[in-house]
Parts: C-alpha cells; structure tokens; sequence
C-alpha cells in the first residue's frame, strides 16, 4: 500500500513540474522570440511583448505600420540576443546582436548588407519579460 502511495505522489508531483508549474520564459528566449517575430512578420507576437505602459502609447496597427515602413528599405535576417546588464533581477539593459540588407531609395546605388548591434531595455513583470522602447 505504500509504494502505490508513493507512486501516486511521484506522478502527481511530475505532473505538477510539467504542467501548472511553468516558468515564464528567460530574457534570452524572450528577446530572441521578439526579434523572430519581427523577421517574421508576426506582428501579434512581437507586440505582445512590448510592455502594457507602452502598448497604452501605440496601438497594434500603429507598430505595424512603423514596422512595414521601415521594411520598404531595410530587411532584418537575423538577431540573437548577445547578453545583458541588469541593475536587478526586474530591470535589464540588452545586447542584441542584428543582421539586415539595406536597399538605397536611388536603385543605382544598390544595396548592403548591415550588422550591428542594439541596446534595449526589458523589465520583468508577472507574465514574463517585456520589452521598453527607448524614448525619443
């Protein structure tokens, strides 16, 4: 009788960890999610992690007409978060390492192939990492 017991606890507490247990996801998977979302015009998905305060400011079809703007001369290809800096564990200054073609508006002038990198800000709230847009 003890050892159903015990196996009756086992699976319980496995099914636990597996299912209602879930940690959100790290800040690495979150900015590298956000930026595949981007490349992927997945708009819905890379809006949903801009912080709440910040989706007060602009709405999900003013994000997606800034993004389509940008696109008419500039395709990102690639971004992978580098590392981060965080003055605690709910506030982190992020490294994101971007890869993108840039087309001139005078088509002789062609085009190049762009790497940089960017910071960005992410705060952490009860739902996960979101994303802080600089002012400007």
């Amino acid at each position: 009788m003890k050892n159903k017991f015990r196996l009756a606890l086992l699976s319980a507490v496995a099914f636990l960890a597996l299912t209602g247990c879930q940690q959100s996801e790290d800040l690495a998977t979150s900015v590298n999610k956000r930026w595949a979302a981007i490349i992927e015009d997945d708009f819905d998905t890379a809006y949903a992690y801009f912080s709440p305060g910040y989706q007060e400011t602009e709405s999900i079809e003013a994000f997606k007409l800034r993004i389509l703007t940008a696109k008419i001369n500039l395709r990102w290809t690639q971004a992978a978060f580098i590392g981060s800096e965080c003055a605690d564990e709910n506030v982190c200054e992020v490294k994101v390492k971007i890869d993108y073609s840039y087309n001139f508006t005078q088509r002789s002038l062609g085009g190049m192939e762009v790497q940089t990198e960017v910071l960005e800000n992410w705060i952490k709230q009860d739902d996960g990492w979101r994303f802080v847009p600089k002012s400007q």
